[in-house]
C-alpha cells in the first residue's frame, strides 16, 4: 500500500513538471524574435511615412501678392490680379468715395507697401450712352478719383497710372439697366511684385 502512495506521487510530480514545461515553451514562442522580413517590411514601412512628409517649397513673392490680393476681392485672369470697383460708389467725375470703397483702397495700400517694386494701372470705364469723347473724360475722372485716394492713403503717385476708357470692353449688356451698371466701373490692374505687368493692347485717355 506504501508503495502504491509512493508511485501515485511520482506519477503527480511528472505530471507536474511536464505542465510547467509546456507552458514555459509557449511564453519563449510568443517573445520569439521577429524574422528579418518583418524587420524588412517595417524599414520599408517608416521610409516611406518619412518621404510623404517632405515640406512643399515656400511661395514666390509674386505668389504671396496675388493671395493677399485675391483677399481684397481681386481676381486673377489673363491681365493678372484686377480689382474691380462698381462707378456707383465713385459719384461723377471726381466726387469723394464712399467710405467702403475708401476703405478697401485703405487696404490695398497697406498690401502694396509690402511689395514696393509693384504698380497699379487704374482703368475708368462707362457703358455706351453717351459720345465716346464724354464717356473718354468720364471714365478718367472716376480712374482719377481712384488714384487720388491712393496717394492720400500714402502710395507713392509714381507707382499708378491712370486710363478712361469709355464704353471699351463692355463685361455685361448695355441693353438692360443692368447690365449697363455693370460696365460702369474702375478697375485695378496690378503688376508683378517687380513691376511688369501682363502687355495690353488697348488705347484710351491716359494720364
Amino acid at each position: 500500500m506504501r508503495l502504491s502512495r509512493l508511485l501515485l506521487a511520482s506519477s503527480c510530480a511528472a505530471v507536474l513538471l511536464a505542465l510547467t514545461a509546456c507552458s514555459h515553451g509557449s511564453g519563449s514562442l510568443s517573445q520569439a524574435p521577429k524574422s528579418p522580413a518583418a524587420s524588412s517590411s517595417t524599414a520599408k514601412s517608416t521610409a516611406n511615412s518619412a518621404a510623404k512628409l517632405v515640406p512643399l517649397p515656400a511661395p514666390t513673392t509674386n505668389e504671396r501678392l496675388a493671395l493677399a490680393l485675391d483677399h481684397l476681392g481681386a481676381r486673377h485672369g489673363p491681365r493678372g490680379e484686377v480689382l474691380t470697383l462698381s462707378s456707383e460708389h465713385l459719384g461723377s467725375g471726381r466726387a469723394k468715395l464712399q467710405s467702403s470703397v475708401a476703405s478697401e483702397l485703405q487696404q490695398v495700400v497697406d498690401v502694396l507697401h509690402d511689395y514696393p517694386k509693384a504698380d497699379v494701372l487704374i482703368e475708368g470705364y462707362t457703358d455706351n450712352r453717351g459720345s465716346k469723347r464724354i464717356d473718354d473724360r468720364l471714365s478718367l475722372g472716376h480712374a482719377e478719383t481712384v488714384k487720388q485716394a491712393l496717394i492720400k492713403d500714402g502710395l507713392e503717385a509714381t507707382r499708378l497710372s491712370t486710363r478712361g476708357l469709355g464704353p471699351d470692353d463692355p463685361i455685361a449688356d448695355n441693353h438692360t439697366r443692368a447690365g449697363r451698371e455693370q460696365n460702369r466701373r474702375v478697375q485695378l490692374v496690378f503688376s508683378d511684385s517687380s513691376g511688369n505687368f501682363v502687355p495690353v493692347g488697348k488705347s484710351g485717355t491716359s494720364s
